[in-house]
């Protein structure tokens, strides 16, 4: 079985935030331990590669407290928020002095925020790359009926016989797949 770093670091999430606490049978429940013991050395070094620098964090405490002071108020006196494109924004009250102020900050850190955006090209690049390991597989009907297609997309690398490899837009086929496993 072929598949990216990347591809075993989202199935040991997958396996760890949904199955770990779900009721499952047997058999399934033991290929997701064996699973997640094969895919742990690939998570944590994608995990630790990933860290956000102590400077950068800093910036982004920086950043944030100047959002908070330059906020709108509520009747409460906290900083007013809004939800768009599935993130929280601060409703600002002087665009102008902020934007300066945010450009300061910016300026200052340059060499923490340049730092972090090489970070992650860094990950995005590990992520990319083949990672040759061997899964434990069963049978797709071994699988609980509560998966999800968009589980699936990822379980599917414990499904039996399963050949197709979904990488960077591409399926491509490895070698005959029997349809009827998985």
């Amino acid at each position: 079985m072929s598949m990216t770093k990347g591809n075993g670091f989202d199935l040991f999430t997958l396996l760890t935030r949904e199955w770990m606490t779900r009721s499952c049978p047997p058999e399934f429940a033991l290929t997701v331990v064996k699973a997640l013991e094969v895919l742990k050395p690939n998570y944590e070094a994608i995990f630790n590669a990933g860290r956000v620098p102590q400077a950068f964090a800093s910036y982004e405490a920086e950043r944030i407290a100047l959002c908070k002071r330059h906020a709108k108020q509520d009747e409460k006196g906290e900083p007013t928020t809004v939800h768009r494109n599935g993130t929280m924004e601060f409703v600002i009250e002087d665009r102008e002095v902020f934007d300066a102020e945010v450009k300061e900050l910016q300026e200052k850190n340059k060499d923490a925020i340049d730092a972090k955006a090489s970070l992650e090209m860094e990950v995005g690049h590990m992520r990319d790359e083949p990672i040759n390991i061997r899964l434990p597989q069963i049978t797709a009907s071994k699988f609980p009926a509560s998966v999800t297609v968009q589980e699936m997309l990822l379980l599917r690398w414990l499904c039996e016989g399963e050949s197709t490899v979904y990488k960077t837009g591409t399926i491509r086929r490895m070698s005959k797949v029997d349809e009827s496993k998985c």
